[in-house]
């Protein structure tokens, strides 16, 4: 069995220890330098409130984004505008307007960030979602509300007040300009190279036997029934995560299953029938789709799906699924929960050494 890959990127390893340097920096800094006043209740709560900040942060960072971004030149710059950013709310953590003016900042810096993000996921469906976008012009807006009031409007209150706008402001940017960033684009579907055939087989041929899996495939593969399809007109597409080597699954497409199969089908209904017998460039036959068993019931083939979806965005799509000798319920199941339809039955009396062979063809429009 081949090694999978993984890269550990600069960017990624970089960012994530300038954290924990930074709030430690920040932290001696307010401690020591600008001595806090532990009796002092506003600068207590302020003191712990851009240490939360700084502790968000980084666990977006490490949770959600370190594994995913590109290296790049702008991608370094703005990461690092970031840090710094967040290094100086420590440095003003006892003045409301200030952080606010840092927030402002740090919203830029995010909106670019976002953007930046999206033209290097570009073929990824969830970096396609102008939501995202939305959420970081919400959070400029609403943070620059906050230091137009407290510069103006709520200067001349005590400083508690100023420092519970500010945290309140926070926590509402918190709660509706980040509700994307947990379902950042974690993935990339890539045409397969001849170096990923060797996996692509192992992952389908650990699917192999119905008797022994609960979801399955009923032929086994190597790379050269791979190199054979391909110069049949089978195309394979590995997804990633993105910036990472590693295979998480793979699928299988074509034009057409075949008219020889498809004049067989006992079609569910007319309408199923037209558009699938149709057979013309907008529809695709979904040959295989299997997931690396080490990434079950992660959310992996619906990404796979979904990224396929967004690829091909003008594209329908049907696949057989096994019903008799044995039943691939689980992949039943995915397939409904993701929108297809049950469209029709095949029934064979031999295939692939099945004898009283049926299928079940499902649909999305």
């Amino acid at each position: 069995m081949s090694k999978k890959v993984k890269n550990n990127k600069f960017i990624g390893a970089f960012v994530n220890e300038m954290y924990a340097i930074l709030l430690g920096i920040g932290l001696g800094n307010v401690l020591f330098v600008e001595q806090i006043d532990l009796n002092n209740q506003f600068e207590l709560l302020m003191g712990l409130f851009v240490t939360g900040i700084i502790l968000l942060y980084w666990w977006d960072w490490t949770e959600f984004l370190g594994d995913n971004v590109v290296s790049s030149k702008a991608e370094f710059i703005i990461d690092f505008l970031i840090l710094i950013n967040l290094e100086v709310l420590f440095l003003f953590y006892n003045k409301p307007e200030n952080i606010a003016l840092i927030f402002i900042i740090l919203a830029l810096l995010d909106f670019a960030w976002v953007i930046n993000y999206i033209i290097q996921n570009k073929g990824n469906y969830i970096a396609k979602n102008k939501t995202w976008i939305s959420e970081k012009i919400v959070a400029l807006v609403l943070f620059t509300t906050l230091y137009i009031l407290l510069k103006h409007t709520f200067s001349d209150i005590k400083l508690i007040y100023k420092g519970l706008a500010t945290i309140l402001t926070f926590i509402l940017v918190r709660k509706i300009s980040f509700k994307q960033l947990k379902n950042a684009p974690r993935y990339s579907l890539e045409i397969a190279k001849p170096e990923d055939y060797e996996i692509i087989a192992e992952i389908n041929n650990s699917y192999f036997n119905p008797e022994k899996n609960k979801a399955f495939m009923i032929t086994e593969m190597n790379e050269d029934i791979i190199l054979e399809r391909i110069h049949k007109n089978y195309r394979y597409y590995v997804l990633r995560k993105f910036g990472n080597e590693e295979i998480l699954g793979f699928v299988e497409l074509s034009n057409t299953v075949g008219e020889d199969i498809l004049n067989q089908v006992n079609w569910k209904n007319e309408k199923f029938k037209k558009q699938i017998l149709n057979n013309n460039d907008s529809l695709l036959y979904i040959e295989k789709i299997a997931v690396d068993k080490s990434y079950k019931k992660q959310g992996v083939g619906e990404a796979l799906y979904k990224n396929l979806f967004a690829k091909y965005s003008n594209c329908s799509f049907y696949a057989f699924i096994m019903d008799k000798p044995y039943t691939n319920e689980i992949s039943m199941n995915f397939h409904e929960k993701l929108g297809f339809e049950e469209a029709g039955i095949l029934k064979l009396d031999e295939f692939k050494n099945f004898k009283n062979y049926q299928s079940k063809i499902y649909y999305k429009n």
